[in-house]
């Protein structure tokens, strides 16, 4: 090592450099980088994580409530059902037309296409005889109309009652319906 006391300032200057440079080399800043980039990203994956958990569990309170308020609303609907069954005697007098009416009741609900012919069914019982209409794969654009149409046949056929519908998103049409139908007449004596 040259001694410091012989050396002119441009020697220091150029010696005080050199080892600016060789210490700046030494320095491991590379080490001290990496751990800060996992860390920037383990915060990042967890903000994400945690507003998709938020997210996720609002909508599981929304369906929650929602399939709340549709069980009540069946238990509702059965009640009112039966009701009506008891003070009636159980039988409504048959309905002329029926399948007409229910088509007219689709125009009427602003359904834009014509419904297909339902399937059948007559079960029979002691005097009295339970009819059930299948409607399948009815489409429309809106399931306001759709609802209004199930709602409006139920209302204006006495004694007709949904015993089952399935509501589904069509992927272009809009949405998709199959209802059952069904009431119970009298047999004709």
């Amino acid at each position: 090592m040259p001694d410091l006391r012989s050396m002119t300032d441009d020697e220091r200057f150029e010696s005080a450099m050199a080892a600016t440079t060789f210490e700046r080399r030494n320095r491991p800043r590379h080490l001290l980088l990496l751990p800060l980039l996992l860390f920037l990203a383990a915060a990042i994956a967890i903000v994400v994580a945690l507003y998709t958990h938020e997210s996720s569990r609002i909508r599981v309170g929304q369906e929650q409530a929602r399939y709340k308020r549709l069980v009540q609303g069946v238990a509702d609907l059965r009640d009112l059902q039966g009701a009506q069954s008891q003070a009636s005697g159980g039988a409504y007098e048959p309905v002329p037309n029926l399948l007409s009416r229910m088509e007219g009741f689709a125009r009427d609900a602003g359904l834009t296409r014509s419904l297909s012919i339902p399937t059948t069914r007559v079960d029979r019982s002691e005097g009295a005889r339970r009819l059930s209409y299948t409607y399948s794969n009815i489409t429309d654009p809106s399931i306001s109309a759709l609802l209004a149409w199930v709602e409006i046949s139920c209302e204006q056929v006495p004694g007709m009652f949904v015993n089952s519908i399935t509501l589904k998103p069509a992927s272009t049409q809009g949405w998709t319906v199959d209802v059952t139908f069904a009431r119970w007449e009298r047999e004709s004596s």
